[in-house]
Parts: C-alpha cells; sequence; structure tokens
C-alpha cells in the first residue's frame, strides 16, 4: 500500500489513517527510522530492547558471514583490556 503525506513546518509527518489501521499503529506506539540516501523507512518497535536488535542486525550479519565466534569476540575483549 502506498500513500502520499507531507512534512509540516514543524518536521512532523502525517500516518494515513489506512496504513496506521493496517499496521495496527496507536497513540503513543514507538517508531524507529532508517535513513539513506532519499529514502526514510519507519518501523513499529514493541520494546526499547528490540530497538537494540534491529539497529545491531547489520553487525550480526556481517559477523556470521565471516565466520566470527563468540570465543573470537571473547579472546578480543580481553587482549583490548591488557593494552590498556
Amino acid at each position: 500500500m502506498i500513500e502520499l503525506s507531507k512534512l509540516s513546518s514543524k518536521g512532523q509527518v502525517v500516518i494515513p489513517k489506512t496504513l496506521r489501521k493496517k499496521l495496527d499503529l496507536k497513540e503513543g506506539d514507538k517508531l524507529i527510522l532508517f535513513g539513506s540516501g532519499d529514502l526514510l523507512v519507519l518501523k513499529k518497535v514493541e520494546s526499547e530492547k528490540s530497538v537494540l536488535g534491529i539497529l545491531s542486525q547489520p553487525v550480526r550479519e556481517k559477523v556470521q558471514k565471516r565466520g566470527i565466534k563468540d570465543s573470537d569476540v571473547q579472546e578480543a575483549v580481553s587482549w583490548a583490556r591488557k593494552r590498556t
């Protein structure tokens, strides 16, 4: 579903009622915003913990692709702590 909205002088955007209903968005719901180039994406978050999960997802994907294990991270942390 695509809807059109516009930015107010205060930087506010109205999410059209059809989208709010479809996505079950209610007053007070928290949204996280992602921006890249001229693209803006809003995502509903259920809790503060889920925000961290969303933000760390790209890092987790890179770690998995490179085959980095928890033990590798622990070893790097230990090494860094010894240097200070």
